[in-house]
């Protein structure tokens, strides 16, 4: 179990992009919920998911407030510098699945999601801190137009993770 916050400069810039004036968190909080299989003592595969939730507050022209999500199933693979793991890389893939509560703009995926953390892990590895960026491609299509733009709504990330 996990959870996080990613900066996210591509998603600001789809805010700056948009709107003239809007609040919100330029980013996204992340709960994560991931299986770990150690194949030896120094390597791993785990697969999960992450939740990323925002949320926005428009006033202006286009006032609204509404909530995004991306849900992000992954698959990675971990490598410990030591047999004690504690000290680790990681790699790995993905597929966002974006949605949006606007009802100015449709997000819909752009293709896979491209990822890799540093970290350091604690009590053989259920306790963790990992900082990375992970890659997340979506669309994004003005309802009113029909005009679509590619963004990257990932960004700079750290998470806390518990494992039991």
């Amino acid at each position: 179990l996990g959870i996080g916050f990613a900066f996210s400069p591509g998603y600001s810039d789809f805010i700056d992009d948009n709107y003239a004036d809007s609040t919100g968190i330029g980013g996204w909080c992340d709960l994560y919920l991931g299986v770990d299989y150690k194949i030896t003592p120094q390597l791993s595969v785990f697969g999960g998911v992450d939740f990323w939730m925002n949320g926005v507050d428009v006033v202006g022209f286009q006032s609204e407030s509404y909530i995004n999500t991306i849900f992000i199933p992954s698959i990675y693979a971990q490598y410990y510098f030591t047999k004690s793991r504690t000290f680790y890389v990681n790699g790995g893939i993905g597929l966002p699945i974006p949605n949006t509560g606007s009802e100015y703009f449709d997000y819909s995926s752009d293709g896979g999601t491209l990822g890799g953390n540093i970290g350091i892990a604690g009590g053989e590895g259920t306790a963790r801190f990992e900082a990375g960026y992970l890659m997340v491609p979506v669309k994004v299509e003005s309802l009113s137009s029909g005009v679509s733009k590619d963004y990257d709504f990932g960004g700079f990330q750290f998470r806390f993770m518990f494992g039991f």
